[in-house]
């Protein structure tokens, strides 16, 4: 697995902790932005397919 796979998903990991946290505090408004935060963290982690390899009809790379 790639670092910055790794990084992202560890990010994401964090926010969905830290919200889990904010909602059983009562913060639900906190926690929903970290909900947020962890979503846009995790679109990161979607394989991207480069248009060259989508002409051919290659598989997405997961670099």
């Amino acid at each position: 697995m790639a670092v910055n796979r790794i990084a992202w998903s560890l990010t994401t990991a964090m926010f969905l902790i830290a919200a889990l946290v904010l909602f059983l505090s009562g913060y639900k408004g906190y926690g929903g932005v970290f909900v947020a935060v962890a979503a846009a963290a995790a679109i990161n982690l979607i394989p991207v397919q480069r248009a060259s390899e989508r002409d051919r009809g290659l598989p997405a790379r997961d670099d």
